[in-house]
């Protein structure tokens, strides 16, 4: 959480994050939710290509696999 969750917060238009965690046997598995107020504070974020996953240095210390892309969705309803 000292890198990419702290840049995901402090890139303008960040409008929110969650970073989910369950245990499945001997793994931990993350989940990582973010909200964006446009596709211009996305690639501010992730760069020109918005569907390539972020990695940080010190992420192959902690990371068995690795997933390279991202799935982007849009909130069309909301309580």
């Amino acid at each position: 959480m000292r890198t990419g969750f702290a840049e995901y917060t402090a890139t303008p238009g960040n409008q929110g994050a969650y970073f989910t965690r369950r245990e499945a046997g001997e793994r931990t598995e993350f989940f990582l939710i973010t909200f964006w107020e446009s596709w211009d504070a996305v690639r501010a974020f992730a760069g020109e290509d918005p569907g390539r996953a972020v990695f940080y240095p010190e992420d192959d210390s902690f990371l068995v696999d690795r997933e390279v892309t991202v799935d982007h969705y849009e909130v069309f309803a909301s309580t």
